[in-house]
């Protein structure tokens, strides 16, 4: 986002697209611990029990939201930040 385009868009505007590319860059994250865990999973001691995919790659954010319960984006955060990539081809 260049300085012209933070400007052009309101402060709830730039907290939203904030918000919606944090969540999409943990959703990708999780992705891949997702496909970490099956790989592993075989190869681990069953008799210690199966372990959970937080235990085997914790993140930051599994504390949070535990705690408070992780904030879902909603229909209009998503649908502005769809039109912001869109408008800035990102």
């Amino acid at each position: 986002m260049t300085l012209a385009e933070f400007y052009d868009n309101s402060p709830m505007d730039v907290h939203i697209f904030i918000e919606a590319r944090e969540q999409m860059e943990r959703e990708k994250w999780e992705r891949s611990r997702l496909v970490a865990y099956y790989a592993v999973i075989p190869h681990t001691d069953s008799k210690k029990g199966n372990r959970r995919m937080t235990d085997l790659i914790p993140f930051p954010w599994d504390k949070k939201a535990k705690s408070k319960g992780l904030k879902k984006l909603s229909k209009h955060q998503i649908k502005m930040l769809v039109k912001w990539e869109k408008r800035h081809g990102k």
